[in-house]
Protein backbone atom coordinates (compact mmCIF):
# COMPACT_ATOMS: atom_id res chain seq x y z
CA UNK A 1 0.00 0.00 0.00
CA UNK A 2 1.53 3.48 -0.90
CA UNK A 3 2.33 5.72 2.21
CA UNK A 4 -0.03 8.23 0.22
CA UNK A 5 -3.02 5.74 0.85
CA UNK A 6 -1.77 5.47 4.38
CA UNK A 7 -1.92 9.13 4.90
CA UNK A 8 -5.38 9.53 3.64
CA UNK A 9 -7.16 6.79 4.86
CA UNK A 10 -4.90 8.27 8.45
CA UNK A 11 -6.68 11.91 7.60
CA UNK A 12 -10.10 10.45 6.60
CA UNK A 13 -10.31 8.21 9.87
CA UNK A 14 -8.68 10.88 12.60
CA UNK A 15 -10.87 14.18 10.90
CA UNK A 16 -14.24 11.92 10.50
CA UNK A 17 -13.90 11.33 14.60
CA UNK A 18 -14.55 15.42 15.25
CA UNK A 19 -17.34 14.91 12.64
CA UNK A 20 -18.78 12.53 14.89
CA UNK A 21 -18.34 14.17 17.69
CA UNK A 22 -20.27 16.80 16.04
CA UNK A 23 -23.30 14.69 15.13
CA UNK A 24 -23.67 12.56 18.42
CA UNK A 25 -23.77 16.31 20.41
CA UNK A 26 -27.54 16.29 19.32
CA UNK A 27 -28.25 13.28 20.97
CA UNK A 28 -25.32 12.63 23.64
CA UNK A 29 -23.83 15.10 26.50
CA UNK A 30 -20.26 15.76 26.14
CA UNK A 31 -19.19 13.94 28.82
CA UNK A 32 -20.98 10.65 27.06
CA UNK A 33 -19.15 11.01 24.25
CA UNK A 34 -15.56 10.99 25.74
CA UNK A 35 -16.56 8.01 28.01
CA UNK A 36 -17.69 6.27 24.72
CA UNK A 37 -13.92 7.18 23.06
CA UNK A 38 -11.95 5.88 25.95
CA UNK A 39 -13.91 2.90 26.59
CA UNK A 40 -13.92 2.47 22.97
CA UNK A 41 -10.66 2.73 22.73
CA UNK A 42 -9.79 0.41 25.51
CA UNK A 43 -11.98 -2.19 24.38
CA UNK A 44 -9.50 -2.23 21.20
CA UNK A 45 -6.51 -2.02 23.48
CA UNK A 46 -7.87 -4.87 25.40
CA UNK A 47 -8.74 -7.12 22.09
CA UNK A 48 -4.91 -6.20 20.73
CA UNK A 49 -3.27 -7.52 24.08
CA UNK A 50 -5.68 -10.54 23.58
CA UNK A 51 -4.11 -11.71 19.95
CA UNK A 52 -0.68 -10.48 20.65
CA UNK A 53 -0.36 -13.02 24.17
CA UNK A 54 1.06 -9.33 25.71
CA UNK A 55 0.05 -9.23 29.49
CA UNK A 56 -1.10 -5.87 31.37
CA UNK A 57 1.19 -4.21 34.00
CA UNK A 58 1.10 -6.07 37.80
CA UNK A 59 2.63 -3.55 39.97
CA UNK A 60 1.10 -0.66 41.58
CA UNK A 61 3.81 2.25 40.41
CA UNK A 62 3.13 1.28 36.91
CA UNK A 63 -0.72 1.59 36.84
CA UNK A 64 -0.44 4.61 38.97
CA UNK A 65 1.53 6.37 35.90
CA UNK A 66 -1.05 5.44 33.82
CA UNK A 67 -3.90 6.70 35.25
CA UNK A 68 -2.09 9.69 36.00
CA UNK A 69 -1.01 10.46 32.09
CA UNK A 70 -4.14 9.08 30.85
CA UNK A 71 -6.34 11.60 32.69
CA UNK A 72 -4.10 13.97 31.78
CA UNK A 73 -3.51 13.24 28.08
CA UNK A 74 -6.52 11.59 27.05
CA UNK A 75 -9.77 11.94 29.58
CA UNK A 76 -9.23 16.10 29.45
CA UNK A 77 -8.76 16.29 26.31
CA UNK A 78 -11.15 14.37 24.86
CA UNK A 79 -13.65 16.40 27.26
CA UNK A 80 -12.77 19.37 26.29
CA UNK A 81 -12.37 18.76 22.59
CA UNK A 82 -16.15 17.51 22.83
CA UNK A 83 -17.06 20.72 24.75
CA UNK A 84 -15.19 23.08 22.16
CA UNK A 85 -17.74 21.47 19.67
CA UNK A 86 -20.17 22.45 21.38
CA UNK A 87 -19.08 26.43 20.72
CA UNK A 88 -17.13 26.26 17.33
CA UNK A 89 -17.02 23.76 13.77
CA UNK A 90 -15.54 20.09 13.89
CA UNK A 91 -13.29 21.51 11.25
CA UNK A 92 -12.49 24.22 13.51
CA UNK A 93 -11.76 21.50 16.52
CA UNK A 94 -10.14 19.60 14.18
CA UNK A 95 -7.73 22.50 12.95
CA UNK A 96 -6.95 23.14 16.72
CA UNK A 97 -6.17 19.51 17.58
CA UNK A 98 -3.71 19.67 14.48
CA UNK A 99 -1.73 22.38 15.82
CA UNK A 100 -1.56 21.81 18.98
CA UNK A 101 1.72 19.52 18.02
CA UNK A 102 3.01 22.45 16.33
CA UNK A 103 2.86 25.17 19.43
CA UNK A 104 4.11 22.47 21.33
CA UNK A 105 7.07 22.12 19.22
CA UNK A 106 7.60 25.78 18.89
CA UNK A 107 7.43 26.86 22.44
CA UNK A 108 9.30 24.11 22.81
CA UNK A 109 12.50 25.59 20.26
CA UNK A 110 11.93 28.73 22.15
CA UNK A 111 13.73 27.50 25.22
Amino acid sequence: IPWQAKYVALAVIWGSSFLLMKVALSALAPLQISAFRIYSGALVLLILLKVTHAKLPRDARTWGHLAFSSAFLTVLPFIGFVVGETRVSSALAGIGNAGSSNLTGHLADRS
